[in-house]
Formats: C-alpha cells, structure tokens, sequence
C-alpha cells in the first residue's frame, strides 16, 4: 500500500478518506510462456479487467472507489507473476476514532478476500506501507503506518482467513 494522497479528511468522527495505490501481485499458471518461442517476449502490460483477479476489499469500506480496471494495466511476466497497482480512493469507518491526548487519530483498514479461503488467496504483506509519496498538503498529517497479516479460523472451516490489517495514527491539521 502506497499513500499518494492530496485530499486526506477526516470526516466526522468516524470517516477517514484517503487517496491510496494498491499493489497486488499473484502467480497464475496459465499465464505462462517460453521467451524464446516469442522472440525473447519476457513480460506483457496489458489491461487489469482481461486477467483474473483476487477479490480483496476492504471490510470496513465506507464508499471506496477503485480506479476504472479498465484503465488500469497489470504487468504479466513469462512465469506468470502478475503485478498490478490500482489507484484508489479508501472511504473508510474507523473503529477508534476519538483523538488522543496529543490530537492524534488511529484508524485501522482491513483487507481480506471476500469469498476465498487462505488456500487460495494466501495474503502476504510483504513490504512495509509506503509514505514516501504522501503529499503534505493534505488536511491531515500521517504520524504512523503499521500493518500486520491475521489469520482467523471459523468453527465452520478448517482453513484460515488471512487479512491484512492497517494501522493509521493520524493528526489533523489547523
């Protein structure tokens, strides 16, 4: 997760909207080609709605908005790892919501897959959220981003529901 935002606001006390890019990457072995037999062809960019995609959201969405995926194109390499960066615009309801001593705001994102199990979307969080883009004009300053994968099992099923969990300390501004 990356924070591109310019139009961060809390709204109330339990709204946070947030201008993000999401990246994902999967492997998918049907996407997958010898280089040699197309001319050295190593990798494709090609539109994001013409490739199967995992259905993560965000479970405590208050109106999120995704970019058109249609727009948005995944890279695909000959050993079939798919990347692909959505840009997107996270409304989302915050839990803790209620400023600290200090002023600051926490406010968490869960993501997970909405109808597969862990054995087959297995979520990772394999790099630490990235501020290094966040505008600072913004009406709310990003003190800290922690993020942490759960795995949750149901009585009804033997498998686990990883998620991945955002934790946001916040300061608005003036």
């Amino acid at each position: 997760m990356s924070f591109k935002n310019r139009n961060d606001k809390i709204k109330g006390p339990k709204t946070l909207t947030a201008e993000v890019w999401q990246a994902l990457h999967w492997k998918d072995p049907r996407l997958t080609w010898t280089p040699r037999s197309y001319h050295g062809l190593q990798s494709l960019s090609i539109p994001a709605d013409s490739v199967w995609l995992p259905d993560v959201v965000l479970y405590n969405n208050g109106g999120s908005e995704q970019g058109q995926l249609s727009k948005v194109r995944a890279t695909v390499y000959y050993h079939g790892m798919v990347y692909l960066v959505i840009p997107s615009r996270i409304v989302s309801y915050c839990d803790s919501s209620t400023p600290n001593e200090q002023g600051d705001v926490t406010c968490q994102w869960k993501f997970g897959s909405w109808t597969n199990n862990g054995l087959k979307v297995n979520l990772t969080n394999s790099r630490p959220p990235d501020v290094s883009n966040y505008e600072v004009n913004s009406a709310v300053d990003v003190l800290k981003v922690d993020s942490t994968r759960n795995e949750i099992f149901y009585e009804c099923c033997p498998e686990p529901y990883p998620d991945i969990t955002y934790k946001l300390t916040l300061k608005r501004k003036g």
